[in-house]
């Protein structure tokens, strides 16, 4: 069931089989903050409410012995938080970040943002900008994008680094789409040397 009667926004369904609680609670969060929802009974009620029929009996087999209705609003996003965002291990994070590449069909913001968001549990502090950009150019294969992005000095932020590398791959791709134009054309004009009859 999704959330809208006069109301700011959209709040939909929210399943533990397909749908990530980092993220459904933070747009729960955003939902009550957009239309004013600050009392806890409410809060708890709309959150219960937005789980679809297999993660409610989840929930509820978690609350026991109380029932989830008879839990405060913040014990049941502790609950939800336990069982569906347990606290990641720091270096098994970093083991994940590290060893990272960006795949071939993966563009260069798509890979950016999956950088990004593989150092979310990592705490690097205030390491962060630096070793963000590094991954972001290590992961790239050999060939020219990785060429282009290793001539920048040390000091190349990670937005710089997005910029160039997606200039870099605009131009291979250009280069690389006129080649394929290029070994099409010769067939095309191609003609035979055999005698006409």
């Amino acid at each position: 069931m999704a959330v809208s009667a006069a109301s700011v926004g959209h709040l939909p369904e929210f399943s533990f089989k397909n749908s990530d609680w980092t993220i459904y609670k933070a747009r729960l969060n955003n939902y009550f903050v957009a239309n004013g929802i600050q009392d806890d009974v409410k809060k708890r009620a709309i959150l219960l409410n937005c789980l679809c029929e297999q993660t409610y009996k989840l929930v509820y087999d978690l609350c026991i012995p109380k029932t989830p209705e008879e839990q405060s609003f913040d014990n049941l996003i502790k609950v939800l938080n336990n069982h569906f965002a347990p606290k990641a291990s720091c270096l098994a994070a970093r083991y994940k970040f590290y060893n990272a590449k960006k795949t071939d069909t993966e563009s260069v913001n798509d890979w950016a943002a999956r950088v990004r968001g593989l150092a979310t549990h990592c705490e690097f502090g205030t390491e962060l900008p630096v070793v963000l950009r590094d991954i972001f150019i290590m992961g790239f294969n050999p060939g020219p994008i990785l060429d282009r992005l290793l001539e920048e000095k040390v000091t190349v932020s990670l937005s710089s680094a997005i910029e160039i590398a997606f200039n870099k791959t605009a131009v291979v791709n250009h280069f690389d789409l006129q080649k394929v134009v290029c070994k099409e054309e010769p067939d095309l004009h191609h003609i035979s040397s055999g005698s006409r009859h």
